[in-house]
């Protein structure tokens, strides 16, 4: 093994070492600066997506309102839509436990394949 004092360091390594470091974070700055740009234009295209559906959602719904004159027919157009959601739900409910049972299976015989 060599003694410490029979190593040489070649000349200039620590100018190359330190431009190659100057370099580097060089290249890591433009990076981050080409990152937040991406995220930033990102940003602003979700924001005005945003903005536009709020707005088509905003003035569909105002044609969408409907005019009751009297209590009764206020209760009877609640019932349906009470009645509509409700269809939905049971629906998404009906979906969520054939997705359960189908999950049962899939591990059942997971489990058989691997004793």
């Amino acid at each position: 093994m060599k003694n410490e004092q029979d190593i040489r360091i070649p000349e200039g390594l620590n100018q190359r070492l330190s431009s190659l470091i100057d370099e580097l974070d060089a290249q890591e700055r433009k990076r981050k600066s080409i990152r937040l740009r991406w995220w930033s234009t990102v940003s602003v295209a979700a924001c005005v997506a945003l903005a536009i559906s709020i707005g088509t959602h905003t003035h569909s719904q105002d044609e969408k309102l409907i005019e009751v004159n009297s209590v009764e027919e206020a209760q009877i157009q609640t019932e349906r839509a009470l009645m509509a959601f409700s269809q939905a739900l049971n629906k998404g409910l009906r979906q969520i436990e054939k997705a359960d049972e189908t999950t049962v299976r899939t591990n059942e015989r997971f489990q058989n394949c691997i004793k």
